[in-house]
């Protein structure tokens, strides 16, 4: 019997950079071949008794993890071995491929993350063998479907060598599709802006695949009436070949974002396309398709017509022209002095980017876009880290640059909120946005795959904070 080998994890926890020292996790693993079909019947797996369960990969994939629907019966103590054999006439071969041990307590699905990770080739047959060493009524139970289900089949050893058990366990195996599988997204921070404003785009490049496309390539394209100011394309690897285009050498797997900004040259009441193309390979240089996304701004103004010149003579028009003008001038600069939240960022577990909004970007000389593009990976990291560790935290706080950084965590996603003043105590807020959020978009959110058209109503439940004290 394989024995996990322990270890230690060493935790770098610093306000600026929040990384931790540990393998990134797999992004975009999915199921690849499963029987999810369960009886309520199982098979008994203790040291005289070993169950395996075999099954021909449709496609050759990287396998990461092997879920079985188990019973450890008490004490529950001991550990499960899972291993991957070759196949050898019909059953399990005995060479160990991958294994996995883990102490399963109670009942349902458990996970056996394989050790190595391994690549299974397409159209060849594996055996998921379960072994235990504890006695009789002390060791596990593996469900079946009791029925044949699936093309593989099942067989037990009760010491005289493998027999067919008749029917067909119950397994769920995840991985990853070996070549690389990008897909584009496109957002912006806000549906409306005046003439000299800046707008935020935000762009998701997702590779759900273990590998990394030869060539990736990136051209942003902006109608007349938006210009070009800045990127952090670079905080991701991409490197400028002109204004608004990139290539991207080490798109691996995972979650990307970088920011765009563009500043509003246009009459009122112009609608404005961004348009983002994305262009990439597999691993041997082989195009993929063309993706093609867009976002929309209105540029729109509001043009106060003054009364006709007979009308300046009345005493009542100029008073109710005063508190006009007056009044929001005054409102807005009570305003200005109040704590307000100036970035909102609202990120998957996995470290994307779901939804980013601003009130600092106001102009294209309001804020540093480098250091927002710092703040936006040091979030990102924080959160993938967090959900990978498990880190039990209600409301983190923590600085960067001149900017205060509030952390509230849901069960998906991590809403982030900074501004350059002291924020004061929005724990219950914030906790109150999250929770609305998961409510609405749970059940999309708990197997995100990047189709951010599917989440487009995240931004309208967090606008109420942009702004806010």
């Amino acid at each position: 019997m394989v024995s996990r080998a322990g270890g230690s994890l060493l935790l770098l926890f610093g306000a600026l950079s929040l990384l931790f020292a540990a393998p990134a996790a797999a992004y975009g693993e999915r199921v690849f071949d499963a029987n999810p079909t369960l009886s309520g019947q199982t098979f008994p797996v203790f040291v005289t008794e070993q169950v395996a369960q075999s099954f021909m990969a449709a496609e050759s994939f990287l396998l990461l993890n092997v879920s079985l629907h188990l019973q450890n019966l008490p004490p529950q103590g001991d550990a499960l071995n899972v291993t991957l054999q070759p196949d050898a006439g019909g059953s399990p071969g005995g060479t160990v491929l991958a294994w996995a041990e883990e102490a399963a307590s109670g009942s349902g699905w458990r996970d056996f993350p394989m050790t190595p990770a391994l690549t299974l080739a397409a159209g060849t047959t594996y055996w998921i063998v379960a072994t235990n060493g504890e006695p009789s009524g002390d060791g596990y139970e593996w469900t079946h479907a009791d029925a044949d289900v699936v093309a593989g089949e099942a067989k037990r050893d009760t010491g005289s060598g493998w027999t067919s058990a008749g029917t067909d366990m119950s397994y769920l195996l995840y991985g990853l599709g070996i070549e690389p599988d990008v897909t584009l997204g496109l957002s912006v921070d806000r549906s409306f802006a005046d003439p000299g404003q800046t707008v935020n785009y935000t762009v998701y490049l997702n590779n759900t695949g273990q590998g990394v496309p030869r060539g990736a390539w990136l051209n942003f394209t902006f109608p007349a009436g938006l210009v070009y100011v800045s990127d952090t394309a670079s905080s991701i690897g991409g490197v400028t070949s002109g204004t608004s285009s990139w290539s991207f050498p080490s798109l691996g797997n995972g979650a990307h974002a970088f920011l765009v900004v563009a500043q509003v040259h246009s009459p009122p009441t112009s609608y404005l396309n961004a348009t983002a193309r994305l262009d990439h390979t597999n691993r041997a240089g082989a195009p993929r398709p063309t993706q093609i996304v867009e976002a929309s701004v209105r540029s729109t103004q509001v043009v106060v017509t003054p009364p006709a010149a007979g009308v300046w003579n009345n005493p009542l028009v100029l008073a109710l022209l005063v508190a006009a003008v007056v009044a929001p001038i005054a409102y807005w600069t009570w305003r200005s002095r109040r704590p307000a939240i100036e970035e909102v960022f609202v990120i998957h577990r996995a470290g994307l980017l779901l939804c980013h909004l601003s009130r600092s970007l106001k102009g294209s000389e309001d804020v540093d876009r480098d250091a927002l593009g710092g703040m936006l990976t040091v979030v990102q990291a924080f959160v993938k880290d967090s959900f990978r560790y498990g880190a039990d935290r209600d409301l983190n706080k923590m600085e960067f640059g001149s900017y205060k950084i509030l952390i509230e965590r849901g069960r998906y996603v991590y809403l982030a909120v900074a501004s350059s003043k002291d924020m004061g105590d929005k724990s219950a807020k914030l906790r109150s946005i999250v929770e609305e959020i998961e409510r609405k978009y749970g059940a999309v959110l708990g197997n995100f795959r990047g189709r951010m058209e599917e989440i487009t109503g995240i931004r309208d439940i967090v606008q109420q904070l942009v702004g806010r004290t």
